[in-house]
């Protein structure tokens, strides 16, 4: 009987000691995972903060910091013992949580409600952008984690990893964007390699991605296109295997847009102080009666030539800025007639665009025979290219005729590139092109003995298939349900008869690419009122929201 009590006894020891070591674990585990949870989300936070921050600095080129006197307040409450970037400078920040939108954080927010009275902040270097939380979370090894790239394999102390390599825009030439790159550092288990790979897209969302490369040193790239969005990724690995990543992004707005999308740019006019500039469109009607060789007095006038309410589509981009196109010709008709028609097509036709349609958001101008050819598939430019006229030296476009019989040209033609009026002057050297005009030009004159010209005239029934998006037959030609109304192109071109020059306005009609016939070199005229079709540029920092009702709203 004692003994079996003993045994008793004995077991039920055995069994609270176990019992205490199984509860002990199990303490230490549950005390694991919540400290492995305060360190998460203390690193959830510097993630946040830091994307916060480089979209910020990338957007105002500074710091989001709490200000005092318009000066930034450092952090000074207790002195910064723990590992830091050993590229840091000496100044440390207060973060301004509001000035980056709303957000939640899990710690750090007292500091910001109450600065400099606390360690329970969220720090920013303002060399090196690297965020810290001053007061630390304890890691599962005791040590106290203060910002992102710990590795407890060193020995249980906290390692600070590469910094960011940095991206910059170094200059832009013409068509093209210059960046550099310059690998992040580590003092402390040194480089193993930075790469970097670049995505481009352009408006029709063709996408090229380069493979990823390797770089040792600063490393600048050439030729990105300033008409496309690019994302530059550029990543440093340590020698311990930590790695820190840049994202750089050019011309976003490239990427979000599409051909044909709508934006509200007729909001935009709506808001304009007066509907349209009263002493512009005195001017444009008064140009328009002295330069436009018209004889029709019910054509020109202040009723007649008037801004249309219209909608607006994403035409392309052009020098790096967004361009639209009104979403169909205008209502308003401008007559242009005789040489003075011709002479003036261009200053007349975008002078009423700019009058009418441009605003402190963008400027306009009229379609130009260039927008549509540069939009051409390569069937649409063979089709161009092999335009048949046998008067011609070459039997087609861009062949040259010369006529010593009927030489009257109106007289902007003598600046043209390919003109010969072949009396005081050869002209070789003009530049003028079809679509070009600064100043207007009046009046018509006779070649003495010959007169050279350059076929640049060429008609076409359009079709899909001309085009290198189907979206540019439905912007130019064709809205889906019918063709467009007649509207006139703000270019010149030249044909070619047996006997006699003619001397032409560009249109859309009815589903064509032609022309329209003002002056002949034997002396023939003719005058017509059109539509015009507006293409705004909108300003290079323009912001576009959210969409509403389908339609890109464009930031006030």
């Amino acid at each position: 009987m004692k003994n079996r009590n003993g045994v008793t006894l004995i077991s039920l020891i055995i069994t609270i000691v176990l019992m205490i070591i199984i509860s002990g674990a199990a303490v230490g585990i549950s005390m694991n995972r919540y400290k492995n949870n305060n360190v998460k989300k203390m690193l959830n936070d510097i993630q946040l903060l830091s994307d916060k921050i480089e979209t910020y600095y990338l957007k105002y080129g500074g710091l989001p910091a709490l200000k005092n006197n318009n000066n930034l307040v450092k952090y000074t409450f207790t002195e910064l013992t723990f590992n830091r970037d050993v590229n840091d400078n000496a100044n440390y920040y207060i973060i301004d949580l509001n000035s980056m939108g709303n957000f939640t954080l899990n710690y750090g927010e007292e500091g910001y409600e109450n600065p400099n009275t606390t360690d329970d902040v969220y720090i920013v270097n303002e060399k090196t952008h690297r965020v810290y939380y001053v007061k630390g979370i304890e890691s599962n090894e005791g040590v106290l984690i203060h910002t992102t790239y710990y590795d407890k394999t060193n020995n249980g102390n906290s390692t600070i990893g590469p910094t960011k390599p940095e991206i910059n825009i170094l200059s832009q030439d013409g068509d093209n964007i210059e960046i550099e790159i310059i690998p992040g550092k580590d003092s402390i288990s040194g480089i193993q390699k930075t790469e970097y790979r670049i995505k481009s897209t352009d408006i029709e969302k063709n996408v090229t991605e380069t493979a990823n490369i390797e770089i040792s040193d600063r490393t600048t790239v050439a030729n990105l296109s300033i008409n496309k969005a690019h994302e530059i990724t550029a990543v440093t690995t340590s020698n311990s295997g930590i790695t820190s990543q840049n994202i750089f992004k050019i011309n976003e707005l490239i990427e979000k847009l599409q051909i044909g999308d709508l934006v509200n740019y007729e909001t935009v006019l709506a808001k304009q102080e007066n509907a349209v500039n009263s002493t512009k469109k005195a001017q444009l009607i008064s140009d328009l009666g002295t330069y436009s060789g018209n004889t029709d007095s019910g054509q020109n006038t202040d009723s007649s030539v008037v801004r249309d309410s219209l909608t607006w589509k994403v035409l392309d981009v052009k020098d790096g800025k967004i361009r639209l196109i009104s979403s169909a010709p205008t209502t308003s008709l401008i007559r242009l007639e005789a040489a003075n028609g011709y002479n003036n097509t261009v200053y007349l036709i975008d002078k009423a665009c700019d009058t009418l349609y441009s605003s402190n958001k963008g400027t306009a101008q009229n379609l130009k025979i260039e927008d549509i050819e540069s939009k051409l598939s390569t069937t649409g430019i063979s089709a161009r290219d092999n335009y048949a006229n046998s008067y011609v030296d070459t039997g087609k476009y861009g062949g040259t005729k010369e006529f010593t019989s009927n030489l009257q040209y109106p007289n902007i033609y003598a600046s043209e590139i390919g003109c010969k009026a072949i009396a005081v002057a050869d002209n070789t050297g003009n530049t003028l092109g079809q679509s070009q005009q600064t100043s207007p030009v009046t009046g018509s004159s006779t070649a003495s003995s010959r007169l050279k010209t350059i076929q640049t005239y060429w008609y076409k029934s359009m079709a899909t298939s001309d085009f290198t998006d189907s979206k540019y037959y439905n912007l130019f030609i064709n809205n889906g349900s019918s063709n467009y109304a007649t509207y006139w192109l703000s270019s010149r071109c030249v044909g070619c008869y047996s006997s006699y020059a003619y001397f032409d306005v560009r249109l859309v009609y009815g589903g064509n690419a032609g022309n329209s016939n003002l002056f002949n070199s034997n002396g023939y005229t003719n005058g017509y009122a059109y539509a015009f079709r507006p293409v705004v540029t909108l300003s290079v920092d323009i912001q576009i929201g959210n969409k509403v009702d389908n339609i890109w709203q464009i930031n006030n």
